[in-house]
């Protein structure tokens, strides 16, 4: 019944999100559709969860704590460690990940599956979300250009920026190979959180992803997730240690 409300729910929102994109902004009355409520929420058995779970100190308070996913700030002192919260937070996208084979000893076929499906969608969203983190804290300087809001989250605009502030782009400190796969994943990335997942001609055309036709909905596997934390990784240490 879970997986059926499930489908349902994401059916109607994307049917939303495909009204607005149809709407002619130049027209004098414009009707959208919206749609609340009945987003997926992940239950995990504790089997599933302890994996996940993580533990750590504030390195300005010492206030102890563990967590379940992405913590980005001190529940005591509300301090932010951008380093050390971003080592974190891909520790435990990478968990989360591999907890498939758990789910699936633990859950009936349908909810094991929706629940791993839903743990790696969510850990390509963290993943761009720990890197724009990173970023702007390390961006903080009031001699640099101020950055727009969630400049990061967009590689370009990310690259131009560190571009013009310390002399290097993400292609210098990335293979080719590392920078073709995270364009794709960025724009997985911005799929799953503008348009459910759906494909369209734009990330066809900016991914340079052959794999999927428009209209297709993106399927996340375990790798991808995993390569995608080890290349932001990579570019997010690259980057501290030029800042630092």
């Amino acid at each position: 019944m879970n997986s059926i409300k499930t489908g349902i729910n994401r059916a109607m929102r994307a049917d939303a999100a495909a009204s607005k994109r149809r709407q002619n902004r130049n027209l004098f009355l414009s009707i959208t559709l919206e749609v609340k409520g009945g987003h997926d929420v992940a239950l995990l058995p504790v089997s599933a969860a302890a994996p996940m779970r993580l533990r750590t100190k504030c390195e300005k308070c010492q206030c102890r704590y563990s967590y379940v996913g992405a913590a980005f700030f001190c529940p005591s002192c509300g301090e932010n460690s951008a380093g050390h919260t971003f080592d974190q937070t891909l520790t435990t996208i990478r968990a989360a990940a591999q907890v498939g084979d758990t789910l699936r000893g633990a859950l009936d076929a349908d909810q094991a599956e929706t629940l791993a499906r839903s743990l790696l969608e969510k850990g390509m969203q963290d993943t761009v979300m720990s890197f724009q983190r990173l970023c702007e804290q390390l961006y903080e300087r009031p001699d640099w250009p101020k950055a727009r809001r969630n400049a990061f989250q967009n590689l370009d605009a990310g690259s131009e920026l560190w571009g013009n502030a310390i002399g290097v782009r993400y292609d210098q400190l990335l293979s080719a190979t590392e920078m073709s796969s995270a364009v794709r994943y960025f724009q997985q990335r911005h799929l799953l959180a503008h348009q459910l997942g759906m494909v369209d001609a734009d990330y066809v055309s900016r991914s340079g992803d052959s794999t999927y036709t428009p209209g297709q909905r993106l399927i996340i596997k375990p790798a991808a997730v995993l390569d995608f934390v080890d290349i932001i990784e990579k570019l997010g240490r690259e980057l501290i240690a030029r800042t630092s």
